[in-house]
């Protein structure tokens, strides 16, 4: 993804530099926004373990995982740090882990919705800006953030619901099935392998942003 965006065709220096700025700062959000969705949800549920780990903080170096970011940058999909959960304080166990594991999608989601609104918003104001004025390039950051994040958001989102693990697609699998299936006992066996190859085939391969480029679509994006 960097690479793209290094390689892009730019009218300008400040217009790469925006774009670029714009871009990271929408992954770390959405990356960020991912993480803390899921220690809240845990806390709702009567653990208190990513809170006392400190992870309740938007601070981008309590959630950053060097190796995730380095993926999500150059495949296009990565990680941040998983947020510290323990199950055997939730209320109810299974209720528990089906929440917590799907409140970081339901937050990128949100999140995705709400600023796909504000870019239409934007747009409407579009007549009011002159070409190199401070003001255009307010609303220029403005709208490339949005698109970014929006497109973010959505495939962080897909990504997440694959039952591999140790996405939250599988933590939820796991959550409803028998504890003897030989899906999910496989999966954990092999999960940081597995879930590797699947990230770089995924990634490569495009499945996701098509699937992203029609929600989009969808959303006027």
């Amino acid at each position: 993804m960097i690479f793209d965006l290094i390689g892009g065709r730019y009218n300008s220096v400040g217009e790469a530099a925006i774009t670029i700025a714009a871009c990271i700062a929408a992954v770390f959000t959405a990356l960020i926004a991912h993480e803390i969705a899921h220690g809240y949800a845990a806390l709702w549920n009567g653990d208190d373990t990513a809170k006392r780990a400190g992870r309740l903080t938007p601070n981008p170096s309590a959630h950053l995982d060097l190796l995730g970011t380095i993926f999500l940058l150059v495949v296009g999909i990565g990680w941040a740090k998983p947020v510290p959960i323990n199950p055997y304080n939730f209320k109810d166990i299974k209720k528990g882990v089906i929440t917590t594991s799907l409140a970081g999608v339901a937050a990128n989601l949100a999140l995705a919705l709400i600023f796909a609104g504000i870019y239409h918003l934007l747009q409407l104001t579009a007549v009011f800006w002159v070409v190199g004025t401070a003001g255009f390039w307010v609303y220029y950051a403005a709208i490339i953030f949005c698109l970014y994040f929006v497109h973010i958001n959505l495939l962080i989102m897909l990504f997440n619901l694959i039952p591999v693990a140790p996405l939250d697609g599988f933590r939820v699998l796991e959550a409803v099935v028998k504890p003897d299936n030989g899906y999910v006992e496989f999966m954990n066996r092999n999960s940081r392998w597995l879930g590797l190859v699947v990230l770089v085939v995924i990634g490569y391969s495009g499945i996701l942003t098509t699937a992203v480029e029609g929600l989009r679509g969808l959303l006027g994006m």
